[in-house]
């Protein structure tokens, strides 16, 4: 009696076990089951796959000065070189985005708030060769423009400089290059004293620049022949002299030998003080 009262209680242990880990089996089988765990993680891993690819293939913008910055030149001159390739346009006072320049990088902007139109640049731009060409180039020409007013102005000041010269010791002075700038045939002074007439061209030149050449004296002297040609009456009865004047004496061989040749230039240095 005892052993069946036995067996009968391990069967009902058996059968309890069975019932109650069942259904955690079928529910393991069931296609629906998703654990929220793994649900979680799955969906993190995809957003920041997602968002390395927004990252990756997003374009970044700068503003026209931004860009002008890194080329170290100003705005402005950066809108004048896209103008010179045909890359932005100007239209009152803003600038526009050409269809060409659209292909190249640019974004036309407006700022509601400001009422202001203007362009960002795709920052690749600062790579691109017909931009740092022009950029380069127009930097060139600055320098020389730059280097030609210094050296007109010199000019100027060392005529002047002559001019005064000539006026303190007795000569009446016309400052025939200031007076007609380019048109002046290479005649910078004409000095009147008694009955005499000189033409003088002043060159400020450094001493270890440019030389003077017999090319230089040649042309000058071509310059006063046509000047007294064309002032033919007004020269008349006077001695004509022509000089050459420089703060240095800065002659090179073929011009020391062209004046030893020839008396028609007289050469002399005025140094400034």
């Amino acid at each position: 009696m005892e052993l069946i009262v036995f067996f009968m209680f391990v069967g009902f242990v058996i059968y309890i076990k069975t019932v109650f880990k069942e259904p955690k089996k079928r529910n393991r089988k069931n296609n629906n089951y998703k654990p929220y765990v793994k649900r979680t993680t799955r969906n993190n891993t995809l957003n920041n796959k997602n968002l390395y690819d927004t990252f990756k293939t997003k374009t970044i913008y700068a503003t026209t000065t931004e860009i002008a910055e890194d080329f170290n030149i100003s705005a402005k001159e950066l809108n004048k070189i896209f103008e010179q390739l045909k890359w932005a346009t100007k239209e009152g006072k803003w600038w526009l985005a050409t269809e060409l320049g659209i292909r190249k990088g640019a974004k036309q902007e407006y700022n509601i708030k400001n009422k202001i139109k203007f362009i960002t640049w795709n920052i690749k731009i600062k790579n691109n060769d017909e931009l740092i060409y022009e950029i380069k180039n127009n930097k060139s020409k600055t320098n020389i423009d730059m280097n030609y007013k210094e050296n007109v102005q010199k000019g100027k000041e060392y005529e002047k400089f002559v001019a005064n010269f000539f006026i303190n010791i007795g000569y009446k002075v016309k400052e025939y290059g200031l007076i007609h700038g380019k048109k002046d045939k290479g005649i910078d002074l004409i000095i009147m004293k008694d009955k005499h007439i000189s033409l003088i061209q002043c060159k400020n030149w450094k001493k270890d620049g440019r030389k003077i050449k017999h090319t230089d004296l040649k042309e000058f002297i071509g310059n006063t022949t046509a000047f007294l040609e064309n002032n033919k009456k007004e020269a008349e009865g006077y001695e004509i002299k022509r000089i050459y004047v420089t703060p240095h004496n800065i002659l090179d061989n073929s011009a020391k030998h062209f004046l030893r040749e020839n008396r028609v230039v007289e050469y002399i240095n005025i140094p400034m003080s």
